[in-house]
């Protein structure tokens, strides 16, 4: 079983020579060895490459079995030697009848706020709660309310956020936000009006995605959050102009701090 490091934030090269060395060895019983790479998606991109080979020509006793949750994360050249088998979620009856068996305490809203912020994947509805996001999800809401009504500034969050464990899960409370809008247009009666409101709305997600590339690369972390920040500030004005550059803020020279 392979997975990441509980100091370490991917699963590394020298962690995926180790277990094509040991799935060479003999099994204890004389029977099939069976890998299992929890959440690929994680892999650094030297392990992905350490790990070509043996998927390309594996030992013949041994299965490997690699799952994520973020198959489009995977590159190309992994999932080609891989067959693909989808598990389709829960549904929403049986992740909250689990749920609430496993957190007693909780109530129904609360349980379905933690499906929803993750995806409805109940296990991580359930690390979520028990790891205490809950009280960063509930900062970040009241850090955007406060922003909204003038109450605070942008780096003064970006400030408390990156005090946190993982503060890029922030990332993903913006995209999740904004995929809400999203489908709340795709609900209505189209107009003109609400097509001009989606594409604002669609300028903001690719504006999140390029935070997420900049994130993983060399990126300053305090620019990407002020940034992303920005954009959505404005992103709620009513219009925003055609010309408008405020999305050029994900571009190389601003996120390495080489324009003020």
């Amino acid at each position: 079983h392979l997975t990441v490091l509980e100091d370490k934030k991917e699963i590394s090269i020298e962690q995926v020579r180790d277990l094509v060395a040991k799935q060479t060895e003999t099994s204890h019983q004389g029977g099939r060895k069976v890998v299992w790479i929890e959440r690929i998606e994680l892999l650094s991109m030297g392990a992905f490459n350490a790990l070509l080979k043996t998927l390309e020509e594996p030992n013949g006793d041994t299965v490997f079995l690699l799952t994520t949750a973020q198959i489009c994360a995977i590159p190309a050249t992994i999932k080609s030697r891989c067959q693909l088998i989808k598990l389709q979620i829960p549904s929403l009856q049986e992740s909250m009848e689990w749920l609430s068996q496993q957190l007693l305490q909780a109530d129904e809203p609360l349980l379905k706020r933690a499906l929803r912020v993750n995806w409805s994947a109940p296990i991580k509805a359930k690390q979520w709660l028990d790891s205490g996001r809950l009280e960063q999800h509930n900062q970040w809401q009241q850090d955007l309310s406060n922003l909204k009504q003038r109450r605070t500034y942008p780096k003064k969050c970006v400030d408390e956020w990156l005090k946190w464990s993982e503060p890029e899960v922030v990332l993903g409370y913006f995209y999740q936000w904004v995929q809400q809008r999203i489908r709340q247009i795709g609900y209505q009666e189209q107009k003109e009006s609400l097509r001009l409101e989606l594409k604002k709305w669609l300028k903001l997600e690719h504006a999140i995605g390029q935070a997420r590339i900049q994130w993983q690369g060399n990126g300053s972390k305090p620019l990407i959050l002020e940034n992303l920040l920005t954009i959505w500030l404005q992103s709620l004005q009513e219009t925003i102009p055609e010309n408008s550059d405020m999305y050029q803020a994900f571009q190389g020279r601003y996120i390495r701090g080489e324009i003020g």
